[in-house]
């Protein structure tokens, strides 16, 4: 039994648990255990390496022996679609830690496990799987007709046409852009928040027929030395497999930002193999794998990152047309009483609301005739939708003392500025 203080206790409880699930033939379950044992000696083993300790004899061997095992254990596991088979990524943390052993998928139950029983050095831990199959959303069965989704978005005419370029087009009809008509890597949506840039992205991806994958700086770290960058490069080799995709990283300036000398190291990590995927050092030149960032502080991403991004495309505000078709959207399921002139008039007084604005405005002004409903009810009777008073434009009235434009007007100088800088103009 594992003394108190014995630093590979962990390890050694993961790779019993690891043998007696192998013993019992539940493959998943075991390779999971072997994989979070062998971990757990990688990890201790250069702990103790940093503070001048050495290792047990023997323990970082039984740790790769408990990789090898895991990787073959999951060769023999049915594949299956990636919405359908939890831990679906285990084939690129088994890409990143190389193919198994020739005989591995023949080895016995745990190799060593009485001199540890730990491990899961790979970089398919648990919590990696899962936080990456909650990235990825593959593209609809039937796709949508062409044009469909991208319609759906009021107004953004310059980012349309712009992504239907860059995006669409070349992922629909790979072999007229190549050579110099090749595709940009990477596309950056910045502006105010609520302009549907997030929106927007997802809309290309269907457009495009392309699997989905949206992350965050979250999903991207982690509390061990190294995981991060392991992370980084799973994410790619996912991407690259279900080409095309599209990788989406929302409020990228939070994963992405200036890098500095007093800087994190493991975050500067991370950014530096983002940086190094994006470029596709690591990919052949066909890969249809394409970086969309989405940010309302564009300033603050580093130098090496808006290189990268070489579409830069600026998502402001929606005009009074965008705005006008918004209203119409919105309002189109409810019973009103609206005239053109009144909804003339409520678009005029939206003036510096975003889309999501917009949006909460008449989620608040459709609250506006069940109240008068509820205030004529009589004791102990219940409000029927049939009976509820029409949407008119004193609700709206009464909702725009409610619903306050987000965006600070101050605050648009900046992109405005960035835009003549960097983004692409019309």
């Amino acid at each position: 039994m594992a003394s108190p203080h014995d630093p590979f206790a962990d390890a050694r409880a993961s790779a019993q648990l690891a043998v007696a699930a192998d013993t019992e033939g539940r493959a998943a379950s075991a390779a999971d255990h072997y994989e979070r044992a062998a971990l757990t000696i990688s990890k201790v083993a250069q702990r103790m390496r940093a503070h001048g300790g050495v290792p047990a004899p023997g323990i970082e061997t039984a740790g790769a022996q408990y990789a090898d095992r895991a990787r073959a254990l999951r060769a023999t596991l049915k594949p299956a679609k990636p919405a359908e088979q939890p831990g679906f990524l285990s084939w690129c943390y088994q890409s990143i830690l190389g193919p198994p052993a020739p005989d591995a998928a023949a080895a016995t139950p745990g190799p060593g496990a009485g001199a540890v029983a730990g491990g899961s050095a790979a970089p398919g831990g648990e919590l990696e799987t899962r936080v990456l199959e909650e990235t990825v959303v593959m593209p609809p069965k039937e796709p949508p007709p062409p044009g469909s989704e991208l319609a759906k978005i009021a107004g953004l005419g310059l980012a349309k046409r712009v992504l239907e370029e860059a995006v669409i087009e070349p992922f629909l009809n790979p072999g007229v852009y190549t050579g110099l008509r090749a595709p940009p890597r990477g596309v950056l949506l910045f502006g105010p928040p609520g302009t549907g840039k997030t929106l927007l992205a997802r809309a290309v991806s269907r457009e495009a027929k392309a699997c989905f994958l949206s992350v965050s700086a979250s999903a991207l770290t982690s509390k061990w030395v190294g995981e991060g960058e392991k992370m980084v490069r799973a994410l790619f080799s996912v991407a690259r497999r279900y080409a095309p995709s599209v990788v989406f990283v929302d409020e990228v300036d939070s994963l992405l930002s200036k890098r500095s000398a007093g800087e994190n190291d493991a975050s500067r990590r991370i950014k530096t193999e983002f940086l190094v995927q994006m470029d596709g050092v690591t990919t052949g030149e066909g890969d249809r794998v394409l970086v969309m960032g989405a940010t309302n502080r564009p300033d603050e991403l580093d130098d090496a990152v808006i290189r990268r991004f070489q579409r830069r495309v600026l998502i402001p505000l929606p005009d009074a047309a965008g705005r006008k078709t918004m209203l119409a959207s919105l309002v189109a399921g409810e019973v009103t009483a609206l005239t053109k002139a009144e909804a003339s008039q409520i678009v005029s007084m939206t003036k510096g609301y975003s889309g999501s604005d917009v949006r909460s405005l008449c989620e608040e002004a459709a609250q506006g005739p069940v109240r008068e409903a509820r205030a004529s009810l009589r004791p102990g009777e219940r409000l029927d939708a049939s009976a509820l008073p029409p949407l008119r434009k004193r609700h709206f009235v009464e909702a725009l003392r409610v619903v306050r434009p987000s965006v600070p007007p101050e605050s648009l100088a900046m992109y405005e500025d960035w835009a003549r800088a960097y983004a692409v103009r019309s």
